[in-house]
């Protein structure tokens, strides 16, 4: 026992302190080689502090290189803008002699003017329910050459610039609201070339839909994009827009040929994205990747489109349903069966769309969901024989007074309320005058989501608007309307400015179907682009990596950070 206690210790005396011949030799010798140890012991513990010591001298160096450039990189984003002064004004001036295109209520000697001052006011706000926004000078360029110059001054001088249009868009993203300078296109609306044997047209972006549509029908031809609002073709770009003939030809990005593009550098830079061949695999696509770009990455001056033959025959034709799921049940039915039928336009109006057309413009519509149906096509009884198989799909899901017809005035008066739900909705709700506004939403499902999404759209309303009736309290009656053929649909609803209530309950029910979309594969904006409206849902939709990306793209083409800021993501 004491020779074990000898050896766990390495001590020369047992436990009551006695020692022996035997112990005092070997206790020596284990204390020798302890004491090396020991010293070998100290040596490593020393290295390894040295080295613990080193290593977090160098973790302290890393954070603080790390903190310095991230401090760096949240400085050099918070660009600091230069105020826009009468040397500006003067400098624009030199560039648009034309004083008629300037308008400012800060310099001149104008700026007092009346109507000056209303045409400013006028291009602050867009078509949505967002605030009005703020400009110190307003331009309205007539040539390329003007835009570049003014481009070019913008950036050696850092002054914000936001490019604009009809000012028709719903997300606030032409609308400036970082002051600066507003360069609105619509005097830039000439047709410069069309190219029949092509079916090609190329045009300046300020021009509207229904202008370029009134000079090709002289031709025999059609712009095949066509948005609900008149928007201008610069708009319907910037905002990667669609419309009720998607089913037919696609969105503006199936449309569109070749962009000519005012770049963000100190020279205006203008580029031609693309030749008119249809086929190039030639560099990087880089007319798709202004296409929905919001002004963030430059100015688009002209554009080449691609313009379809005027349909020699048409046929259209409308159906009532009992519920909205049923509705879009049988689109889903037609388009799977691969041939679309010679279909067209394929557009749907739920029962609260119905009754406020009914309420404008003194009809009588049945209050049930309606499809409206459009059907092109060379042979009048061809377009007959789709018609009527389209007309058994609808019976399976319990469509009934399905009407068709070919008169041009009896088929004005069946699109007559497509046309017009916009306005009509306005009339879902009483208010003072300029009180009642409209908030538009814009999701995008797969279409065999849409008859689950679409139904449970509108079931939230009704269940908030049967509790709210019982206590009293404000409802949100939605116009449920859209291009259902793409999955795509809207909810119009009108609320009362005055009643912030309404607004945030709006807000939240916009939030659920946003998610309701994008759990099923969907998009937040289907046609009306992001702006400021959906900076939020855009998160929600695409990984941080995707926005990051589109940041990078941003900054890189973009250096001076000039162009419609605070829109899509904040870049800054």
């Amino acid at each position: 026992m004491a020779k074990k206690e000898k050896i766990t210790t390495g001590s020369s005396s047992d436990t009551n302190g006695a020692s022996s011949s035997s112990t005092t030799v070997k206790p020596s010798s284990t204390s020798s080689g302890s004491g090396v140890g020991n010293m070998i012991l100290q040596v490593i513990c020393f290295v390894l502090v040295l080295l613990l010591a080193l290593l977090y001298k160098m973790v302290l160096e890393y954070r603080q290189e790390a903190m310095e450039a991230k401090s760096l990189l949240r400085s050099s984003q918070n660009v600091e803008y230069n105020p826009v002064t009468m040397k500006h004004y003067t400098l624009i001036r030199s560039i648009v002699k034309d004083s008629s295109r300037v308008f400012s209520t800060k310099f001149g000697e104008e700026k007092d003017n009346k109507n000056v001052t209303e045409t400013l006011e006028k291009h602050l706000i867009d078509a949505s329910h967002f605030d009005k926004g703020n400009a110190d000078i307003l331009i309205f360029p007539t040539s390329n050459e003007e835009v570049s110059r003014i481009m070019a001054l913008c950036v050696k001088e850092k002054l914000p610039l936001t490019p604009q249009g009809t000012l028709t868009g719903l997300e606030g993203a032409g609308v400036p609201y970082h002051g600066g300078i507003v360069l609105n296109m619509r005097l830039m609306r000439s047709v410069l070339q069309t190219y029949e044997q092509d079916l090609q047209v190329q045009v300046q972006v300020g021009i509207k839909k229904s202008e370029l549509n009134d000079y090709l029908d002289k031709k025999g031809l059609m712009f095949g994009v066509d948005p609900g609002s008149d928007s201008s073709i610069g708009g319907q770009l910037s905002t990667g827009a669609s419309g009720t003939l998607s089913l037919a030809f696609g969105t503006i990005r199936e449309n569109i040929i070749s962009l000519k593009v005012v770049l963000p550098d100190e020279n205006g830079s203008i580029i031609t994205t693309k030749s008119r061949a249809l086929k190039s695999s030639t560099g990087f696509d880089l007319t798709h990747l202004f296409v929905g770009s919001e002004g963030l990455l430059g100015v688009i001056v002209e554009a080449t489109l691609k313009v379809v033959s005027k349909p020699s025959k048409v046929l259209a034709s409308r159906v009532v349903f009992n519920t909205i799921a049923d509705a879009a049940k049988t689109v889903i039915e037609i388009k799977s069966r691969g041939s679309y039928y010679n279909l067209a336009r394929c557009e749907l109006i739920n029962k609260y769309g119905i009754s406020a057309v009914n309420q404008l413009f003194n009809r009588t519509f049945e209050l049930k969901p309606t499809l409206f149906l459009e059907f092109h096509g060379a042979d009048e009884n061809q377009l007959r024989v789709s018609s009527s198989l389209v007309e058994e799909i609808t019976k399976k899901y319990n469509g009934y007074d399905y009407l068709a017809t070919t008169d041009e005035q009896e088929q004005k008066e069946v699109w007559h309320a497509r046309r017009n739900v916009y306005y009509a909705a306005f009339r879902l709700k009483s208010g003072a005058k300029g009180d009642v506004k409209l908030y538009v939403t814009d999701v995008c499902v797969p279409i065999s989501k849409l008859a689950q999404v679409i139904q449970e759209t509108e079931d939230d309303f009704v269940q908030f608007n049967e509790q709210q009736s019982k206590s009293g309290n404000f409802t949100l009656p939605p116009a449920i309307v859209g291009h259902v053929a793409d999955g795509n649909f809207h909810c119009m609803i009108p609320y009362l400015h005055s009643n912030k209530q309404e607004l945030d309950a709006i807000l939240y029910f916009n939030d659920r179907l946003v998610r309701r979309a994008i759990a099923q594969d969907g998009t937040c904006s289907g046609e009306h682009g992001v702006g400021i409206g959906k900076e939020d849902a855009i998160k929600l939709e695409h990984p941080p990596e995707a926005i990051e990306l589109m940041r990078s793209i941003k900054k890189a083409m973009d250096k001076s950070q000039i162009l419609n800021r605070g829109k899509v993501f904040d870049c800054c």
